[in-house]
Order: C-alpha cells, then structure tokens, then sequence
C-alpha cells in the first residue's frame, strides 16, 4: 500500500528535497555529479518553442534483423562493398544484399533489410579459426591452412601460405595474418608488404593503417604496438593504466582499432580506448559505464560508436574521450535484438551495420536514416495493416500465431478500447492540424464515429443503462458469447480486490441484436473519450460534426450529473472505478487513494462540457463546477492528484489519466485564480513523472503551459509556470527516436545490469530501478505497448505473440508538432489540406 504524500509549504522546499534525492541517488550509484547538475535551473518565461530541441530531419534508426543460420555462427566478416560472411560449421555463407533505397518508404526498407538471402560459398575440411574479407577478396583459415574463398569476382583461388589467423585493418584495405611469431601484411595482390617479428606467441592482433597491437600472454602477457613507420622496428609495450586504475594484460580479451587510429580493448574490468598521440587511456569500468561485463569483442564503427560484445549481447558506446563520462552507453540484448545473447563474434560494416554470430545465426542491428515524420508513416501503415477491428476500426494490439511472426495474426477486444482509440484519434486530430493531411483528417473522423458508437450502442436492450452510459468496447453478435465463464473468474478477481464488481452479464446485447457491448466503464475510458471529443471540436470539426460532438459530451456528462457524480451500470451501481462523487471522495476510505486523481478528472469532463456547450447548458456546468470547487473542495482536492511515495510508485493508468484531464483543465479554465492552481498541480505532478523520458507527459504539460502562460503565487514563491531546463526536450526527442520499430511484446531483462540503481522506494516483488542520472531505461532497452506500462520495471516477461501498434509513438509525435516543439521534415512541404 503506498502513503499519502506529505503537504510542502513551498517550492523552495520542494527544491531542497529534489536535490537531496538527487544527491542520495548519485551515492547509491557510485557517481559524483557536479554542483550545476544538482541546481534547479529555472528559466525565465519565454516562448518555449525556443527552448524545445529541434529535430535535425535525419537520425540513425536501429532496425534489428534477424538471419537464423544452422549450425552454430562463430565468426562473421564484412568485404569493403558490404557484403557479409558468416562460418557456420565447415560451411562460410556468404549474404550479397543491395542496400535499400533511402527515397524508399520505410516499410519497404525494413523488408529489404529482412528479405535476407544466403548462399554456401565454400565447404571447409574443418572448421576455420578466422575469416578476412579484404579487397583481395574472401579469406579463412583452418588448420593453419588459408584459404582464399572468394577473390572478389566470386572464384575461389588458391594461396601458397600457410597462417593460423587472419585479419584485416578498418579499412579492409590489407590482408594481415599471423602464425607462431611472424606477423604478416599483404596488398591486394597477395604481395607480402610488411613482415614482423614478435618473438612471442601473439593472441590477439589488430591492425590500423599505421600500427599493429598484439596481446602476448606468456610469462610476461603484455599489450604491445608497433608503429608501421617506426624504422627501429621496435615493439613497445603500453601498459593499460590511468588516473586511479592499472589493468592486467592477461584480462584484454579482444583488441581493435577504430577509423581515427584509437585503439580499443575489452577486458574483464570494462572497456578502454588509448590514444598512441599522447601515449594515454580512457578507461570505462565495470562500475562507471558498461551495462554488463563479461566482454569478448570489440568492433569500432565507422561512424565513431564502438561495438562490445560478449556473453550478455551487445553494447555500443558513443564515446566522448575528452569528457568520458559523457559518453552514451547502449545496451542491445534479448529477442528484440538478438537471436542469441552469447556473442560468438562482431563485426560492423560501412553503414554502421553491427553483425553479431550467435548459436542461432547472425543479428544483424542496421542502422537506418530515417526522420520523425517517415517512421510517423511506418506505424500509420501498419496500423491501418492490422490493427482495425470491426467497422468502426478500434485500434489495439493483435495476438500473433507464432512467436516474432506477424503474420497471420488475431484481433481481439481489450478492456480499454475506447482509451486507445481515442488517443490513436487524437493523434490523427493533432496530424491534421500539423500537417494538414486529409487522410488523418478522415482517419480522426472514424475514430469519432468509433467512439461516438460506444455512447449509443448501450441504449436500449434488455440491460440498459441510464442514459449516457459509454461501453468500454463492443465484439460482434456472431462470435463467441463473451459472458461464458466470465463470473466464475470474476469471483476469483474480487479476492483480490473486494470492491470489484460482479455484474452479469458483463457484456449485454445492443437493441438491434448485432452487438455484444461491455459495461462496467472505467474512469480512463471517460478521460479518453473527453480528451479526444474537446481535441476534435476544436481542430477538426465541421458545424454538423460539433453538435455531434456536444451532443456525446453533454449525454455522458449529463449521466454523471444525474447519478452524484458517478457512471452507473445496467444493475442501477456505479462502475468499479468511474466513481467522482463527493461522498465517496471526501468520505470513504475506501476511495482516498483516488481523491485528487477523480476530483481533478472531474472537474476536467465539466470544463470539457462547458467549453462545448451553448446557450443555458453553458452555464449549468460551469455551476456544477462551481458547487464542487466552493462546497466539497475539489480545488484543494486536486493539489494531491496522485498517491505515490516518491519517482517510480504510485499507478502508471493514472499518470495518463491526469496528464490528458490537466491538459483540458489548463485549456479551457477562464478563472486566472484557479488556472493558477492547475498550474501548480500540474508541474508538481509533472516533475514527479519527469524522470520517466516520456514524450508524451513532456509534451502536454509545455503545451499546456506554451499556450495558456500561467504564474503562480502563494507566501513562499512567485514564478511563471513552465517546464525547468530543456532535459524535457531532449528526453522526449530521443525516446521517439529510439522509440522501436519492432511492436512485439519480446521478453527483456535488466535487473542484472551494472548500470542500474534499485529504485528503494518501490515495495513490490519484481525488480524496479533506473540509470544512474536517476531516469528510467531509454525506451529501446524496456517494453512499452501504451504509457500505462511501468517504465521502472526492469524485466519484462513477453512471449513474442502481442504485437503492439504504434499509437503510443504517433500522439506525442504529432503533439510535439502540434505545439511547435517538433522540427517538420523540411521535404515535408506538401500538404492536401483543402
């Protein structure tokens, strides 16, 4: 059970306290933060679509693949063209793929990337220890014999040496090889350029154009460079040591050069880079930046990022080597990005492409350059493939036959259909007004008819409601009866919670016999279904359509008003959690948790009426408004709008319930005394849910605060109102664009993380917890279907049969662009607004 949270008398205090948090967090973690990042930088008010980060058009999309290849993949290579080989047994395959089109849809990209075919180059007598791919052509060794597999014309020729590996250098230029004590450089016509002498027995070699390490493990193991245009020809040993730490030779386990000449090692103490320049490290541990250890290669990238992998997947680092605690670290592991966790072998080709050989095949990690607006359009598409069900088209999930397969797949209704409608709606509201694109104009409109249904199918029928009433969902006369079975697991749900209500039947019949329509309506189903009606009246609406929507407010707000502030069901009670009436509220202690939370969404519905109404009824709501603010104090009631013990507890349903009721409350509240107060409330909230990276809570609260500039004043502070420093921006900025392609409920894991603190306040069973600047995981790395998923849980347990759709990405996108704090594609100039 979580606590009340204590009254503040001030925004000071509040400060104080964040910074204390702040502070307890960085000694949890181990990290030092500086006293800049501790303060609290209030801006001053200005247009905050100057503050907002603007979205460069073109960013790098992470787009997994997956090539199941039998037996085990153990080493993988890229030629200088992109093609890729794979050791699979004795077998190399080779993958010759044309790199999709960048002026291609998305879509069409991604089945590119996926339309992957293999062919058996070469069968080995054993299998090779090392494969090369250089402009010489296709190269692998076994049994201390090369073999040339490929000359670059696709004919294999044979060698007359003999190694026992081979590599090349970044730049797949020269053929390197090594054997006993003699390393060897070859040009691409196989002529022996550079021939070294090491002494020693070499484990690792890597190779740049200008220098050659190798990692001895002798008697003496070492880390030793030599400089290609060093005329002594001497080796130098570089011992692996900076400020505070010295690292064992003997733990290096894989060695490389990057496209600047940097050479990188992974060792079992974490990650390091040296600059042979000045002759020093940068050294990330285990402690300071890697997500996992057990690290075994190391595959630089031509764009700057490094490649890690080992036995818990993948890594890549975007290194800042003059501040590295600046650098990013990414962690790639799991179904939704490998086949396979155990890393055989890395390597990344010219495009940034990241190839990892696993026990199940290669993952392939493409990198895509794609913009806000083209991935906007992939889920729109794909929506529109899958996730309309009956004629009115609600958006949801589908149910998948086969794990990772999206085809052939299985709609089914969910107990907010008309929550996920309306947002995906609302989206499309929002695409319209941005772009002006007739398409999200009509697609609005069906998903205002969608929920306007919802509203009427419960009239009549041998259960019917008081007027008013909205269903949470429908399902067709002709399918299953949904009323099977369904008490008996009632029964079961109120042991579990004692005020859940038993109704049968759940699902009755419409007045035409067509449709089964589900009762018992949840308070989020209202804040949907009023957050999308004010967004459509406003934007998009013709006169005709306005009635439409005034008369679906007014009948749903009418039934609340007529049943003390409460949606009541066929059976004459109200729903278990659609409950806003002061009695209950302000009286019951059995609804305490949701006093605020209730107070403010209904206080939102009845401001949402007003704004629509005309004539009298105008003026009746805003009434009704005001005997709950004056005579139950509804206005107080909303200064605590969630019960919560601190970042990460509390319900993840509530924060979207409250971030779309303060939205409408601060649009169309006409009272500067009582906007204010909204204000308040809203950025209190707001800053307890910053951490979250969430677009679409960032978006709405500057929107809110953008378009209706609000200060605040009590006896302790005085300030506009806005969002603090431009975290916000960035945050929302990068979640849609890690935002993941892939919309299948894959298993993740993360609670064995280095680079997680444990969230202390949480009281629940499963793992909870957040990186070390004291925000949750990057959304690429967790699982999010729609933002009521928890964003500090730290394991998810999918089965790959849930494809999501993408509505979660598409009403923050269009918000942000609604509210200007969104770049537009520049080459996005078209528009078919009539």
């Amino acid at each position: 059970m979580v606590k009340t949270a204590s009254a503040r008398p001030g925004l000071r205090l509040e400060r104080a306290i964040t910074r204390w948090i702040l502070v307890a967090m960085a000694a949890l973690s181990g990290t030092v933060l500086s006293a800049q990042a501790l303060s609290h930088q209030a801006l001053s008010h200005q247009a905050l679509s100057q503050q907002a980060s603007a979205a460069p058009p073109t960013f790098k999309q992470q787009v997994p693949v997956r090539h199941e290849l039998e037996p085990s993949a153990h080493h993988v290579t890229i030629s200088p063209g992109g093609e890729v080989a794979v050791a699979t047994g004795n077998e190399i395959m080779i993958l010759r793929r044309k790199p999709p089109a960048r002026t291609a849809e998305l879509s069409k990209r991604v089945e590119a990337l996926e339309a992957a075919s293999w062919e058996n180059a070469a069968s080995l007598e054993a299998p090779p220890s090392s494969l090369a791919w250089t402009t010489a052509g296709l190269f692998a060794t076994y049994e201390d014999e090369v073999a040339r597999i490929d000359d670059g014309a696709g004919n294999s020729v044979p060698v007359s040496w003999s190694a026992s590996r081979v590599f090349t250098d970044p730049t797949g230029g020269s053929l390197w090889s090594f054997d006993a004590s003699r390393i060897e450089r070859r040009d691409r016509n196989l002529e022996l350029v550079v021939q070294l002498d090491l002494g020693e027995q070499p484990h690792f070699v890597a190779a740049s154009s200008s220098a050659v390490a190798v990692l001895v493990r002798g008697l003496d193991p070492a880390l030793r460079l030599h400089h290609l245009d060093d005329t002594s020809s001497s080796w130098l040993d570089v011992p692996i040591r900076s400020a505070g730490a010295t690292w064992d030779a003997a733990s290096v386990t894989d060695v490389a050069f990057d496209h600047e000449g940097h050479l990188w090692v992974t060792a079992e103490r974490g990650v390091g880079a040296y600059d042979s320049k000045d002759q020093s490290w940068v050294l990330w541990e285990n402690h300071q930046g890697p997500p996992v250890g057990d690290l075994s290669s190391v595959s630089p990238s031509p764009d700057g990022s490094v490649w890690i992998g080992g036995d818990h997947g993948l890594i890549r680092l975007v290194p800042d080597l003059d501040q590295p605690a600046h650098s990013l670290w990414e962690y790639r592991a799991g179904p939704r990005w490998l086949l396979d966790n155990q890393v055989h072998a890395l390597s990344v080709d010219a495009s940034g492409h990241a190839w990892a050989a696993t026990s199940s095949g290669v993952s392939e990690i493409a990198q895509l350059g794609v913009t806000l607006e083209e991935k906007a359009g992939f889920f729109d598409e794909e929506i529109e493939k899958r996730h309309r069900r009956t004629p009115y088209s609600y958006v949801d999930a589908v149910i998948l036959e086969e794990p990772g397969q999206k085809d052939p797949y299985r709609q089914r209704d969910s107990d907010n259909d008309g929550l996920w409608t309306s947002m995906y709606g609302a989206a499309q509201v929002l695409a319209w007004s941005a772009t002006g694109s007739q398409t999200a104009r009509d697609r609005a409109r069906r998903a205002f008819r969608a929920l306007e249904f919802l509203g009427l199918v419960t009239e009549g029928g041998s259960h019917e409601p008081p007027p008013g009433f909205i269903a949470r969902s429908i399902l067709t006369i002709s399918g299953p009866d949904p009323n099977e079975g369904r008490l008996a697991r009632d029964r079961e749900h109120q042991q579990r919670d004692r005020k859940w209500k038993l109704i049968e039947p759940r699902w009755p019949t419409s007045a035409d016999g067509q449709w089964f329509w589900k009762g018992d309506t949840s308070s989020d189903e209202l804040d949907g279904h009023y957050f999308f009606n004010a967004l459509y009246y406003d934007l998009v609406a013709d006169e005709d359509e306005k009635v439409r929507v005034r008369e679906a407010v007014q009948r749903v707000t009418d039934h609340l008003l007529a049943n003390d502030h409460s949606l009541v069901d066929h059976d004459g009670l109200p729903t278990r959690w659609a409950v806003f009436s002061p009695s209950a509220l302000n009286d019951d202690l059995d609804w305490w948790e949701e006093r605020g939370l209730n107070s403010m969404s209904m206080l939102s519905y009845l401001r949402v009426a007003e704004h629509v109404a005309v004539g009298a009824d105008r003026e009746r709501y805003a009434s009704a408004a005001r005997e709950l603010i004056e005579r139950h104090g509804y206005a107080a009631n909303t200064r605590t709008p969630k019960v919560h013990e601190g970042p990460g507890t509390g319900n993840q349903s509530d924060d979207e319930m409250a971030f779309m009721g303060f939205y409408n409350l601060m649009r169309y509240e006409r009272d500067d005394q009582l906007r204010s107060l909204w204000a308040h409330s809203f950025y209190r909230y707001w800053r307890n849910e910053a951490p979250e990276r969430n677009p679409l809570f960032h978006y709405l609260f500057a929107g809110a605060m953008k378009d209706n500039p609000t200060r605040y004043r009590d006896a302790f502070d005085d300030f506009m109102v806005e969002p603090d420093g431009n975290d916000w921006a960035e945050d929302s900025l990068d979640t849609l664009r890690r935002y993941p392609l892939d919309r299948i409920d894959w298993p993740l894991r993360n609670s064995h993380r280095l680079d997680i603190v444990e969230l202390r306040t949480s009281t629940e069973q499963r793992p909870k917890g957040h990186k070390r600047d004291g925000k949750v995981l990057p959304i690429d790395e967790r699982w999010v279907n729609h933002w009521n998923v928890d964003p500090w849980t730290l394991d998810y347990g999918g089965r790959g049969l849930n494809l999501a759709d993408g509505a979660s990405f598409l009403l923050p996108y269009y918000l942000g662009l609604h509210h200007g704090f969104i770049e537009r594609d520049p080459s996005a100039t078209s528009t078919d607004r009539p």
